[in-house]
């Protein structure tokens, strides 16, 4: 079985094969963006993924120089119709509409966790809550994003995997594990998203006591509730042999809105790139 980034380089040959041209000012770029690395797709006018590619942190970095790696790929220089962009790694927090103050994102923001002094406080709509997500990136960074993508559209990571939560069973509990390099994003629902945290990843068995302890600290049963995983991962890695012993009705996320003939992924992949995925139903 290919690994995530062999799959990717077998793709991007049998794409770049298949079309050395395409119209930049037609297509769609999509990008993840966290500490240890990016990774980004590109989809033609059609809805056809055209390009894929992780780009990770230099060896001997512990985090990635964004201005860099942007510029050392060719393709992201191209000028894109649309350009989203997914922001992982941030300080958040979440306030509830009613509480919402446009002026005080900073006061909010600084009450419950660390920000840099260099810091721009934005903010994303999370309808299904009522609320907002209140967040905040270096001011370098965010220029530099707009120099690269005049025209992009940036959101926390957290508050897309948020917004395109779907519950396989509005009735039932779930809860929603996305899988990065060095951290999880962990999502509780019953009838409504009840719990929503970003927890760092040091051993293996970090995550599946993180796991367990919220889960039961909201008084949920790992036997009575769905399990749903996206995000770099592999279904048999030494993480998922545990959660399994667990968590007996685990679903693998899969898009839902393309053609099998859109998809260049085999079906053990899908979950893997699903936030990426789902980032063309940002408009």
């Amino acid at each position: 079985m290919l690994s995530k980034d062999q799959f990717i380089e077998k793709f991007n040959f049998v794409a770049t094969k298949k079309s050395a041209d395409f119209d930049a000012e037609q297509a769609i770029l999509c990008i993840e963006i966290y500490n240890e690395g990016l990774l980004f797709l590109i989809y033609t006018n059609d809805k056809q993924i055209q390009y894929l590619k992780h780009v990770q942190v230099k060896i001997g970095h512990q985090k990635l120089n964004l201005s860099e790696a942007i510029t050392n790929e060719v393709v992201l220089k191209l000028r894109f119709k649309k350009v989203f962009i997914s922001y992982f790694d941030l300080s958040y927090t979440i306030v509830p509409t009613a509480f919402f103050d446009e002026s005080k994102k900073e006061e909010f923001l600084k009450f419950s966790t660390i920000v840099g002094k260099n810091d721009l406080f934005l903010h994303d709509e999370l309808p299904s809550l009522e609320s907002k997500l209140i967040y905040s990136i270096d001011e370098e960074i965010k220029t530099k994003l707009t120099q690269f993508f005049p025209n992009h559209r940036l959101m926390c990571g957290i508050s897309r995997i948020i917004y395109s939560f779907v519950s396989p069973k509005k009735n039932k509990p779930s809860a929603l594990l996305h899988f990065r390099k060095n951290a999880f994003e962990l999502l509780l629902y019953h009838k409504k998203i009840i719990f929503c945290s970003t927890f760092t990843i040091v051993t293996a068995e970090d995550v599946l006591y993180f796991l367990l302890s919220t889960v039961e600290l909201n008084q949920f049963n790992p036997s009575e509730m769905d399990l749903i995983i996206s995000g770099d991962i592999e279904k048999d890695s030494i993480w998922m042999k545990m959660i399994n012993k667990y968590f007996p009705s685990i679903i693998y996320s899969a898009p839902k809105d393309f053609q099998p003939d859109q998809l260049p992924f085999e079906l053990n992949k899908q979950h893997q790139f699903y936030q990426l995925l789902n980032l063309i139903h940002c408009e």
